[in-house]
């Protein structure tokens, strides 16, 4: 039968007082004697049993201490049970739901994240071809060509195709870009990658140590002119990872030869900018990790790092590329450049990323297969858009 963590207090409570009791009277106190004892004891109720006096009776000074003793022994029994529970017993429980909340909360913005891009490509990416008829069409053996001519686009962009006919499935269709085929996006949700990359530059700043936990800071670079039209990422905290729990994050300091050292729970977090390869030791096996094994070989040009652990954690790390903690979207604001948090960090990485290097491709068109000769021809609409957003940048990253 389970018994609640007070009766087994109690327990160990007479255990004691039972052993006590039959040393001073010169009985080895074994098992069976005391076990035997413990059966005419009611552990579910309090150690202080109170029998009331009558007024005639006269007054029991060693009775009357040791009901204050038993007194004393069922509140500290209370006290330690209650700090278990509220303190130890708590901060488990919550560090160990903060930490997989976390995985839900990441999930869900992941799942915000590609809703968002899907419809933002579908719906308000740049229109850069439209044509709802005249359409210049050579048909012949069940095939249809449609020329769509030139179209200048935006290096390194996304480009959807869309298309509408009467009776014309999207798996009959292929737009071609200079010879380089894509699928509708109604089909797979597929896009056409223009080549080239997209302009960028970068900048180190350090912040002076009056403005370190200002709620948002200036980027004030000299000789640094941001452009409203153009994007920044800021990396921050240089040779530092740092461990959420929630939304609190703190900043560690990676020295040289010297692994970082954590304890409780949480997510480890850092990116290595343009490194090729990253190598761990760890104390113990991680919860869970964005990579598989103790390295990683290949690294992406920005590479983040997810780390979950539980409990004391060490870790080192040896990397050919830079580490920042941390990596946010910087903020225009009357043509000046901001950090958005109050992070607890003073050296940054800006990149900065420019749009406006164009690739032309001068034979687009749109092939339909497999067309029924006795039936017409019908279309709808023919469209491209064209996104260029931050997202686009930053593929590959997490």
């Amino acid at each position: 039968m389970n018994q609640y963590t007070d009766e087994i207090e109690k327990i160990n409570y007479y255990k004691q007082r039972i052993i006590k009791n039959l040393s001073q009277n010169g009985i080895f106190p074994d098992n069976l004697i005391v076990e035997e004892r413990l059966k005419d004891i009611d552990t579910a109720l309090a150690i202080l049993q109170y029998i009331p006096y009558s007024e005639s009776e006269m007054f029991d000074t060693d009775k009357f201490n040791e009901d204050f003793q038993r007194i004393y022994d069922d509140l500290l029994i209370l006290y330690k049970l209650a700090y278990q529970i509220c303190i130890k017993d708590f901060e488990q429980v919550k560090t160990y739901a903060e930490t997989h909340l976390l995985q839900l909360e990441d999930l869900a913005r992941k799942y915000e994240y590609k809703t968002k891009f899907e419809i933002d490509s579908t719906y308000l990416g740049n229109t850069i071809f439209f044509q709802a008829n005249g359409f210049d069409i050579r048909q012949e053996n069940g095939i249809a060509v449609i020329e769509l001519g030139k179209i200048e686009v935006n290096n390194a962009s996304k480009l959807a195709c869309m298309f509408q006919a009467n009776n014309i499935e999207d798996n009959q269709v292929v737009f071609s870009f200079d010879g380089n085929n894509c699928s509708p996006y109604s089909y797979n949700k597929d896009f056409f990658t223009v080549n080239g990359d997209i302009k960028m530059q970068s900048y180190s700043y350090n912040l002076p140590d009056d403005l370190v936990n200002n709620t948002e800071f200036e980027m004030a670079i000299d000789n640094f002119i941001p452009n409203a039209n153009n994007k920044y990422v800021i990396y921050g905290g240089n040779n530092m990872i740092y461990s959420t729990l929630g939304s609190f994050r703190t900043f560690y300091e990676k020295q040289k030869d010297t692994p970082i050292s954590l304890t409780g729970g949480g997510k480890i977090i850092f990116y290595v900018i343009n490194g090729s390869f990253i190598s761990f030791n760890f104390s113990k096996q991680p919860v869970k990790t964005n990579f598989n094994g103790t390295k990683i070989d290949h690294l992406n040009n920005h590479h983040k790092i997810v780390i979950e652990y539980y409990g004391d954690f060490t870790f080192d790390y040896v990397t050919d590329g830079k580490v920042y903690a941390v990596r946010e979207i910087g903020i225009m604001k009357d043509n000046k450049l901001y950090y958005p948090n109050n992070d607890t960090i003073s050296d940054f990485l800006i990149e900065e990323y420019t749009e406006g290097n164009k690739t032309t491709y001068d034979d687009v068109t749109v092939t339909i297969s497999d067309l029924y000769l006795d039936t017409p021809l019908k279309i709808g609409m023919i469209a491209i858009k064209e996104l260029v957003t931050l997202d686009g940048i930053l593929d590959g990253i997490d």
